[in-house]
């Protein structure tokens, strides 16, 4: 499932309006501290970076020094989401990766070779 972000929490690895994909977690024996999490509560959608489980709460990191630690008490989780992949919600140009030769433009548009 994928699900956008909002904020700065996790910058530089994921930007605002950013897609994160994940894969359902079905218990909390599958959590590895380290890795990146959406935890949906009855209240908020959060992605961060799990740093403790006991045997009540979800600690959780921010990659953005700005932002803190985050407590999440076990029994306010409904889901809770690995992230597999990061879509990123802006575009920006790779020079040097095309196949083709760039012939220019030609009424506005450009052509290419290959």
């Amino acid at each position: 499932m994928g699900f956008q972000v909002s904020g700065h929490d996790m910058e530089e690895l994921i930007q605002p309006h950013d897609y994160v994909i994940g894969s359902r977690i079905d218990g909390y024996e599958q959590l590895s501290q380290g890795n990146i999490y959406v935890i949906i509560t009855s209240s908020q959608v959060i992605v961060k970076r799990l740093k403790e489980i006991d045997g009540r709460m979800l600690t959780l990191g921010s990659d953005n020094p700005d932002y803190g630690i985050k407590g999440v008490a076990i029994i306010s989780v409904k889901e809770i989401w690995e992230v597999r992949y990061i879509v990123s919600g802006s575009m920006r140009q790779i020079r040097g990766t095309g196949s083709g030769k760039d012939k220019g433009k030609k009424d506005g548009k450009r052509e290419f070779e290959g």
